[in-house]
C-alpha cells in the first residue's frame, strides 16, 4: 500500500512542472512561428525622416512627425554607409517591428 502511494505521489508531484514546461514550449513556439510569419509577409510599415546622430550601432533618426527615435543597426556595412543629416526610410515588419530595409533619400 505504501509503495502505492509513493508512485502516485512520485506521478503527481511532476505533474504541475511538467505543465508548466508544456506551457512554457507552446508560448514560445507560439511566438516563434508568428514572427516567421510576420518577417516573410509583405505587410511592411515605413518611417521617414533625418539622421541626427550615430553612436556606436544606435541612430537617433527624427521622424517626419517631429519625434526621435533610436534605432539600432546591427550591420556594420550598412553603418558605415549612413551619415549625419542624411534622410532615410526605413522598413520594418509589422508586428515584430523589426527593421527590413533601408534607403536613402534624396
Amino acid at each position: 500500500m505504501q509503495f502505492i502511494i509513493s508512485i502516485v505521489w512520485l506521478v503527481i508531484g511532476y505533474l504541475p512542472f511538467d505543465f508548466i514546461f508544456f506551457l512554457i514550449t507552446f508560448t514560445f513556439g507560439g511566438l516563434f512561428i508568428v514572427l516567421t510569419i510576420d518577417l516573410f509577409s509583405k505587410k511592411r510599415r515605413i518611417v521617414r525622416g533625418r539622421i541626427i546622430n550615430k553612436e556606436g550601432r544606435m541612430i537617433n533618426v527624427l521622424r517626419d512627425d517631429d519625434k526621435v527615435k533610436k534605432y539600432k543597426i546591427v550591420v556594420p556595412e550598412v553603418l558605415e554607409l549612413l551619415s549625419t543629416d542624411q534622410r532615410v526610410e526605413i522598413s520594418f515588419t509589422n508586428l515584430g517591428n523589426i527593421p527590413c530595409m533601408i534607403q536613402h533619400i534624396e
